[in-house]
């Protein structure tokens, strides 16, 4: 069965990934639940859509208590904010729980913030690529894996890499520098390595619009 937890050998990354890659959190009276999240516009987050709704039946999860931190790194970031309107893939729970080949969303923030996105592209299923996130075992390090190799698996990319609890949502990134893209989004783990939902048409469309 597969978990849905969700790399690391902690690796610097570029600037550009420092600052667009941040923690998608859920903060209660009884609960601090952390995914990762990346900007793809100055008001706009990539990750999974079972951070933003449960998975069990695809309700949304509390707005009002949902925050955006970018490029945290335990003592400062450029920037947070609160979270406006949450938009999940149309499939994702279609039948009435979660698709994993589907569990994407875009998170709307509440404000812009004034940061160098890294925008959604495409890549050979082969990689290689860099996985980042937030480990929930080590929230304030942004952490990542390089050289991962990727392969289609039912419908997903299993990428050549392990992930932990708190890397849902993180970016699966293609390129080097400038040229760097999101290919895809970490979902889940199986064993050493980790699946992720390609970049599609109804992403493409939904940040065209």
């Amino acid at each position: 069965m597969l978990r849905l937890i969700l790399v690391f050998l902690t690796l610097a990354l570029p600037a550009q990934a420092n600052n667009a890659v941040g923690q998608v959190s859920i903060a209660g009276p009884r609960t601090l639940e952390i995914c990762s999240g990346t900007l793809v516009g100055p008001d706009t987050v990539l990750t999974a859509a079972h951070c933003v709704a449960d998975p069990r039946d695809g309700y949304a999860k509390p707005v009002d208590r949902m925050v955006f931190l970018a490029g945290w790194d335990g003592h400062s970031h450029p920037g947070a904010s609160r979270i406006k309107t949450l938009q999940v893939h149309p499939k994702a729970f279609a039948n009435g729980k979660l698709d994993l080949q589907y569990d994407i969303a875009l998170i709307t923030l509440s404000r812009p913030m004034d940061i160098d996105v890294i925008p959604v592209g495409s890549g050979p299923v082969s990689g290689p690529y860099t996985v980042s996130g937030y480990a929930r075992s080590a929230p304030h390090t942004l952490k990542a894996a390089a050289g991962c190799k990727g392969r289609v698996h039912a419908g997903l990319w299993r990428i050549g890499c392990p992930v932990e609890k708190g890397q849902s949502g993180g970016p699966v990134l293609y390129g080097e520098g400038a040229a760097q893209r999101i290919v895809a989004v970490v979902v889940a783990t199986q064993g050493d390595q980790s699946l992720a939902v390609p970049v599609d048409n109804w992403l493409r469309q939904a940040l065209a619009r």
